[in-house]
């Protein structure tokens, strides 16, 4: 988790603690929630990218393993 992550998080619970309605409250969770996907959706695409190159390695120790160098 990066600085601007906790700045982030902090300025959720501010807003959620500041609430004064019940809209306020709504808008605050939501940000939060967008936030959270957000942060899920980047960590998924990292998980993707490094899912691809393991593949990509595990091919070619397969090739190298079968006497294929090429």
């Amino acid at each position: 988790m990066t600085t601007s992550d906790l700045d982030t998080h902090k300025a959720i619970l501010d807003r959620l603690k500041a609430s004064q309605t019940v809209e306020d409250l709504a808008l605050a969770t939501c940000w939060g929630f967008q936030h959270l996907f957000e942060h899920v959706a980047e960590q998924s695409r990292k998980i993707a990218a490094l899912t691809a190159t393991l593949e990509e390695q595990r091919s070619s120790a397969d090739r190298i393993a079968a006497g294929d160098f090429l």
